[in-house]
Parts: C-alpha cells; sequence; structure tokens
C-alpha cells in the first residue's frame, strides 16, 4: 500500500513535465480525417474506468497483420521489452472519430524492435504482428502508403495530438484525437532542443525535426505518425514534452523500408526477452512511468 501510495505521488509530479494540463481555452471538437483509417490504440488489456482511458501509444497500420509503432512504446527505460500477452491493440478506435459504431481489439502474436534501438536517440521503431489477420475495407481500416518522396524544409505535415493520448487532466478522463498541424524544421533546430545528439550530424537520414504550427497544441502522440501528402513519414522519436513548443524528432521512415519489408515478408520469431507482468491499475501505472 505504501508503494502503490508513494507511486501515486510520484506520477502527481512526472505528469505535469512530460504529460502536461495545460488550459486549452479553444477546443474543437474533432472530426473524422480519412488518415484515421490508418492509426490503432496500443493499450493494457484492462481499461480503468472506459474503454479507451487504457490507450498508452499510437500505431500505423502497414499490413492486414502488422502494426508499425515507435520501440519506446512496448519497452521500459532499459530497453527491455512488455509481454505482448499483456497488450492489445484496438482497431476502429472510438478515439480516432472512426465512423464504425463498434471498435474491436486484437490480440499480439509477437513483437520486433530495430536490433539498433536506442532509447530517445536513434532507431525507435518497431512492428508489431497481430496474433491474427483483420479485414481491411480500404475505407475505414486501411494499410498506410510509406512515403518515398524527399521533403524540404517549410513542408506542411499532419500529426496526431492535442489534447489526445498524452495529455490526460486525469486517468478516466481523455478527449478523442485532433489531426495537428506540423511544419518540418532544419536539422539543426531539434539539435538545439535534442543536447543528446549533439553528435549527430544533418545527413543522417534516419530522422526528421517537426515543430507544431498551433498553439496550445502537443505536437504528437507517443508512436504518433507524421504524415506529408497523405503518406506516412515519420513515427515519434521518444517522449514527447507537451508543455515545449520546441521543435521535436521523428524517426524517418523512409530510412527504414528495408529493414520493414524483411520484417514483414519473414516468419521468423525476432522477439526479445519481455516482461512478464499483471496489468492492473498498479501496472498501468508502471507502464506509463517507463515510457515518460
Amino acid at each position: 500500500m505504501l508503494l502503490a501510495y508513494f507511486l501515486l505521488l510520484k506520477i502527481a509530479l512526472v505528469l505535469p513535465k512530460n504529460i502536461t494540463t495545460i488550459k486549452i481555452n479553444h477546443y474543437h471538437e474533432p472530426t473524422y480525417s480519412h488518415l484515421s483509417s490508418y492509426l490503432v490504440s496500443l493499450r493494457t488489456r484492462k481499461y480503468i474506468h472506459t474503454p479507451g482511458d487504457n490507450h498508452f501509444c499510437t500505431g500505423v497500420i502497414l499490413t492486414n497483420r502488422h502494426v508499425l509503432t515507435s520501440a519506446h512504446c512496448i519497452t521500459d527505460k532499459n530497453g527491455v521489452m512488455m509481454s505482448p500477452k499483456r497488450i492489445v491493440v484496438a482497431l476502429c478506435a472510438s478515439l480516432f472519430k472512426t465512423p464504425e459504431s463498434e471498435e474491436f481489439v486484437v490480440d499480439i502474436h509477437n513483437m520486433i524492435i530495430h536490433p539498433y534501438y536506442h532509447r530517445n536517440q536513434h532507431n525507435d521503431i518497431a512492428i508489431i504482428k497481430l496474433k491474427r489477420y483483420v479485414k481491411l475495407d480500404g475505407h475505414h481500416l486501411a494499410p498506410v502508403v510509406l512515403g518515398n518522396s524527399s521533403l524540404e524544409v517549410g513542408n506542411d505535415c499532419k500529426t496526431i495530438g492535442g489534447i489526445f493520448g498524452v495529455r490526460r487532466q486525469r486517468f478516466g478522463s481523455f478527449h478523442s484525437m485532433l489531426l495537428v498541424n506540423v511544419e518540418l524544421r532544419p536539422f539543426d533546430e531539434c539539435l538545439k532542443v535534442k543536447k543528446s545528439l549533439m553528435a549527430a550530424r544533418p545527413e543522417n537520414e534516419d530522422l526528421i525535426c517537426v515543430k507544431s504550427t498551433e498553439k496550445q497544441m502537443c505536437t504528437t502522440d507517443f508512436g504518433g505518425p507524421l504524415f506529408c501528402d497523405g503518406q506516412l513519414y515519420g513515427i515519434a522519436l521518444g517522449s514527447i514534452n507537451c508543455s515545449s513548443p520546441d521543435p521535436v524528432f521523428f524517426s524517418d521512415v523512409s530510412f527504414y523500408n528495408s529493414w520493414v519489408t524483411k520484417i514483414i515478408s519473414e516468419a521468423v520469431d525476432h522477439t526479445r526477452p519481455f516482461i512478464a507482468d499483471r496489468f492492473s491499475l498498479f501496472s498501468f501505472i508502471i507502464l506509463m512511468l517507463s515510457i515518460v
């Protein structure tokens, strides 16, 4: 009991920095976008109060059995993988304003993390293989198209964020996602903020620098995708500090196209050892602390 009480106190101290609760003066109820057809919600197996309040990361549909997300979503601070038995994938999730009347949940077969993943640094990308095939109708559920065109500074793109997902005033209280307008920024702008990556060079092709063009909006969700011209170009790198207007790095998905193709085409189990844990409210708190 004492340990649980301490963790709850710790969450109150951690969330204002990494999962900010700043007041939104002009909140507009989001509407459905075709980009939502590419999105899935990663959740703990049990919700706390309402289905969806156990959402902790976003994923993107690659095929009728594969989902792309950030590696930090499914690992702890030491890079150890969470148990795939304790996480589920929700499709047609109401969080994304899908027109479908009911969402459905699919179990996970295994999870594959990039072999050179370095938390908050590089290769923050992972693939989840579902336990069964899902039917994609091409409208409300569709595989994303991976972008391979050259992007330039100043290009306008979209991601998901707003007050969705990473910003909750309290557990059991959440809003639907917002599509956030962002702009591609010079590589050096992100390096000034992400001092731990100062050794990186502008010619590195594995990172994209992005800044929100909207005030009072969190740039993205954990595992949030970056869409440019309706195609997938990036996945959020590391945890996001919603209280800061600074630009953030996304992993450049096109840099990993060959790895993604290889993993999807192979039937080999690439999974790392994982943490076997019993998901409850207590475990959900532990998971959120490990992600941030």
